[in-house]
């Protein structure tokens, strides 16, 4: 049966999937990874976190 997930914003789509997966999340070193409930099947989903210069086009990035 499909189902929706409603999305209003990108960094929201973890959240909401995290949601109606019904895994389980955990964290560690910033990283995000969601285990899938066994009625979704086997495995995990990981987000990483993304540098503000590498998210942002318009941000400069400053090396010293």
């Amino acid at each position: 049966m499909p189902s929706t997930i409603h999305i209003e914003d990108i960094h929201d789509y973890f959240d909401r999937f995290s949601a109606f997966a019904c895994g389980q999340v955990t964290s560690m070193d910033g990283e995000q990874q969601l285990s899938l409930a066994p009625q979704m099947g086997e495995g995990t989903i990981t987000r990483i976190p993304i540098r503000q210069a590498k998210q942002d086009p318009g941000s400069t990035a400053q090396s010293g």
